[in-house]
């Protein structure tokens, strides 16, 4: 997260009295966390923008208790569209590392060793029109 969303979530959280809700500033390669230490994993918006997508999930499931749960939303390229697509019309965001399809984030979520790798979905947003918006969940065995 940027500087401006860790203080702005650190004040939502102290809003809600939330003493136990932690945003710290970092990259999202290596958290500043202890592993087995977290429970959940919420993210919004973090794949994007990251060219080693399964180094990611790799990290959260590091960072995450045993039987720990991750839930997701992402932005998913929609199935019809071709790389070629997603690079000319496509927003910013398909161009510099794109969003993932939705067909290959079961093999990432699986790689790092999650279990109950759940796609509840696609939603209404969009960043493009090669992109919908998706929730997925997954637990740490």
């Amino acid at each position: 997260m940027t500087h401006g969303k860790v203080v702005r979530a650190r004040s939502n959280a102290d809003v809600l009295g939330s003493g136990n809700v932690d945003s710290p500033l970092s990259g999202i390669g290596r958290l500043p966390l202890p592993d087995g230490s977290v429970d959940p994993v919420l993210s919004n918006g973090v794949f994007d923008p990251c060219p080693d997508r399964p180094a990611v999930l790799a990290e959260v499931s590091l960072v995450l208790r045993p039987g720990g749960r991750t839930r997701m939303a992402e932005m998913l390229r929609e199935p019809h569209v071709s790389p070629d697509e997603a690079s000319s019309n496509g927003s910013c965001s398909d161009r510099i590392a794109g969003a993932v399809w939705g067909r290959s984030l079961p093999e990432m979520r699986g790689d790092p060793g999650f279990v109950e790798s759940v796609g509840h979905g696609r939603t209404g947003d969009r960043t493009s029109s090669c992109t919908r918006g998706a929730l997925i969940s997954a637990k740490r065995p």
